[in-house]
């Protein structure tokens, strides 16, 4: 998700449902009970520094990925807590958003409940042949109330790939948040 200014959000949500999980995500796990005894941030002692250092250099490594500075990457307890802070945080009364038609739970649930204070959203279709059809859909969709374009990669249901670089440059030219 771009919210101006080089602010993003990265939606990396396969945890919930890969399995098996691979070896390394056992052995990471298991070095951290057995390394990281305490919470990172919350104390000045040695253990608890020690974590906040390891998720420093997690936030670094993240960063480097998608060409972002640490302090940009916040971690969550999963994508759903994401989905919630960053539409809840972005969107004020009047504001419209354009999802795809592919859209999980996971945005449409809160976007329903913003609907109380007076954000709209509508969907555009994804057409599953034609990536020009699916750009065209969303671009027809914006309004002067729009405000963010939001949709997933990937459809886990159709494994269809949505063009996310022509929506995100679609966003970026009408100014509007992209997730």
């Amino acid at each position: 998700m771009n919210f101006g200014k080089g602010i993003s959000m990265i939606y990396l949500d396969n945890c919930a449902s890969s399995f098996p999980k691979p070896k390394e995500v056992a052995k990471a796990m298991t070095r951290a009970i057995n390394v990281f005894g305490a919470n990172p941030g919350r104390s000045g002692h040695f253990l608890s520094l020690y974590a906040a250092n390891e998720v420093y250099n997690c936030r670094e490594i993240v960063g480097q990925l998608f060409n972002l500075p640490p302090e940009r990457v916040i971690f969550t307890l999963n994508a759903t807590m994401a989905i919630n802070i960053a539409l809840k945080g972005a969107l004020l009364e009047g504001n419209e958003v354009i999802v795809s038609d592919f859209e999980h739970n996971a945005i449409i649930r809160p976007l329903k409940a913003l609907e109380k204070i007076g954000v709209t959203y509508k969907q555009a279709c994804v057409d599953l042949y034609d990536d020009s059809k699916t750009i065209k859909a969303f671009e027809q969709q914006i309004t002067n109330k729009t405000r963010m374009l939001a949709c997933t990669h990937c459809s886990n249901v159709l494994g269809k790939v949505v063009p996310i670089k022509q929506l995100g440059e679609l966003a970026k030219k009408r100014g509007l948040l992209f997730w």
